[in-house]
């Protein structure tokens, strides 16, 4: 299928899709013509999500491969590794917002 064609397909924009290709993410080249597949439409979502958890494009490449050759264990691993480090970031960021907080009593005491 086209560009346009994915884009209507699953609602991402054009450049975005033509960012994933450029990528290495989707699509092929086929006769000098960009195509993508099925299974591209598919994936978008997934690569979408992916790189909004703050993946590179490599990371996302290799969870890729470890899907495409079957190696569900090394799959799960790399999700599972992304979940720790979500995790932190999370309890990093709850560190700030207690401190961020005590900041704001201290301050509200002195006025």
């Amino acid at each position: 299928m086209t560009l346009r064609e994915m884009t209507s397909l699953t609602g991402i924009s054009e450049n975005e899709l033509a960012g994933y290709y450029s990528e290495g993410l989707i699509g092929k080249e086929k006769d000098g013509c960009v195509c993508f597949s099925a299974q591209d439409a598919k994936d978008v979502g997934l690569i979408r999500t992916l790189k909004n958890f703050g993946l590179k494009t490599d990371e996302v490449l290799q969870f890729f491969s470890y899907i495409r050759q079957d190696q569900v264990e090394k799959a799960t691993q790399f999700l599972r590794t992304l979940r720790a480090r979500l995790l932190k970031e999370i309890h990093d960021g709850q560190n700030s917002l207690d401190t961020l907080d005590c900041i704001i009593r201290v301050t509200e005491h002195k006025v």
